[in-house]
């Protein structure tokens, strides 16, 4: 993954747009498998576009202004080392996936960080990744009649 020139991605975002303004822009390089849901080299299949397995981009526009935790809790988990000899690595959106698409309204669904999860510790909500609690605060985007906030 890798982020865009601040600037470029706010001078990308137009006035007229019903949408605020791009604050960053962020890259997932993703790799799309085939429809058995493998990715692995497979020289036992004729060489047509449903076997093969295909490489591609998504950039995402992301509005720091309406969601500043959001955004600011996103773009930690972009680029994230990892080592498969780290017995205990931090999560990313390195190994996630997405297993939903809609066609129809180009919807990608999914892109949960794997093993990262939810649990409650001594009232609170808290994040859990391995065997580890994460000292990061949860972030919630409260949504009102103002046009949005943040919600720390």
């Amino acid at each position: 993954p890798a982020l865009a020139d601040e600037a470029t991605a706010t001078a990308t975002a137009t006035a007229t747009s019903s949408y605020p303004p791009v604050t960053h822009r962020a890259y997932l390089d993703v790799r799309i498998s085939r429809s058995d849901g493998t990715f692995y080299v497979r020289d036992d299949l004729p060489d047509l576009p449903e076997n093969r397995v295909f490489y591609g981009r998504l950039e995402l526009d992301l509005y720091g202004t309406a969601s500043p935790s959001t955004v600011t809790r996103f773009l930690t988990y972009l680029d994230v080392p990892y080592d498969v000899a780290n017995d205990n690595p931090l999560p990313g959106y390195g190994r996630s996936s997405f297993p939903s698409f809609d066609q129809r309204t180009g919807l990608l669904t999914g892109g949960m960080i794997p093993g990262l999860e939810l649990t409650n510790i001594g009232g609170g909500t808290n994040l859990r990744y391995g065997g580890r609690i994460l000292p990061a605060p949860l972030w919630i985007e409260k949504r009102g009649g103002n046009g949005g906030g943040d919600g720390g």
